[in-house]
């Protein structure tokens, strides 16, 4: 009989911590969102004001009903367009990462005449938000991209922005900031994640590229998947000496802050290195945001799941075996 109480006030703690989830699980989810903003003053210093950058989006809505993709389209100055390509959230640096599409947007716009205007382009299907954007400050030119799904929603959304450049040879200072990285989950089918990184033609990867990614609930700075790699053209002193990647990987980690579920960067300098270009070549800044929700039966659920049917299963074996009489457990004696 003892095994027996022992046994029930196992399943009836158990039971209440389901009950206990479930209500906590009715509070709200956190929205999965990530922003990614940042700059180089290597771009204004080169070429100034002038050029063209590129701004791409994309918003797809699955639940509670069906939007998209790229529902509604805004921007500034003029709404963007369809066009070809996709946005990589982390696949540059081999994290699991995402990749969307089709997207809308635009590719080779004039920068804004006047220092502090600003361009951008969203995409909304119904819960689910992205935007591109550059901010042509008088100093340093920030570049960014936000994707927000909304609790209640299931979707994905994404921006990227990019700010092209031509380069003439030589050996540059190259360093980069980030103002803010934000990624927020809550639960099992989220991920949000950004990367900021910049291309070379001379390269078919990436010049440099940072990726931070959060899949599912985020706890810890150990939940922030962190990756980073860079070209040799880089290099930390004119030795040619390269960046360390695991060093970079690791201050980005510790700079990162945690709570209820949101990790924030902000004023991190990410590298400052010499750039070494022999020809003449196209060079790029960039970053983008992707976020998304999926229905995901959470850990919890599928425990309270599975003690259910073990205590039915009991039950009806004890029921079987005589153990239950008028709904109620009783002794059972050996006979003689």
């Amino acid at each position: 009989m003892t095994a027996i109480r022992q046994g029930f006030l196992f399943l009836t703690t158990m039971m209440m911590i389901c009950m206990g989830s479930a209500i906590a699980a009715l509070a709200g989810p956190l929205d999965p969102r990530a922003l990614a903003d940042g700059f180089s003053p290597f771009d204004s210093n080169v070429a100034g004001f002038a050029g063209t950058f590129d701004r791409k989006v994309f918003s797809l809505q699955s639940t509670p009903a069906a939007a998209g993709p790229n529902a509604t389209v805004a921007g500034i100055p003029v709404p963007p367009g369809a066009i070809a390509g996709a946005i990589r959230v982390g696949g540059f640096v081999g994290l699991g990462g995402r990749v969307y599409s089709p997207l809308v947007g635009f590719l080779a716009t004039p920068k804004p005449p006047a220092p502090g205007a600003l361009q951008n382009a969203t995409s909304t299907s119904g819960g689910a938000t992205a935007t591109a954007h550059l901010n042509n400050f008088a100093v340093n030119p920030s570049i960014g991209a936000t994707a927000t799904v909304a609790a209640g929603s299931t979707g994905q959304a994404a921006a990227e922005a990019r700010d092209p450049i031509t380069v003439p040879p030589g050996v540059y200072s190259y360093s980069f900031f980030i103002n803010d990285i934000t990624l927020e989950t809550g639960q099992a089918g989220d991920f949000a994640g950004v990367t900021f990184f910049a291309t070379d033609s001379r390269f078919t990867d990436p010049l440099w590229a940072l990726s931070v990614i959060v899949e599912g609930a985020l706890n810890g700075k150990s939940d922030l998947e962190v990756a980073f790699e860079s070209q040799t053209a880089l290099s930390v002193d004119s030795s040619g000496t390269p960046l360390d990647s695991h060093a970079i990987e690791s201050a980005v980690r510790q700079a990162f802050t945690v709570s209820t579920g949101v990790a924030q960067l902000t004023a991190f300098q990410l590298f400052s290195a010499f750039y070494t270009v022999d020809r003449s070549i196209e060079f790029s800044d960039g970053a983008n945001a992707g976020a998304e929700h999926v229905p995901w039966p959470s850990t919890s659920a599928l425990a309270c799941a599975g003690l259910a049917t073990l205590a039915s299963a009991a039950w009806l074996r004890r029921a079987a075996s005589g153990a239950v009489r008028g709904g109620k457990i009783v002794r059972m004696r050996a006979r003689d």
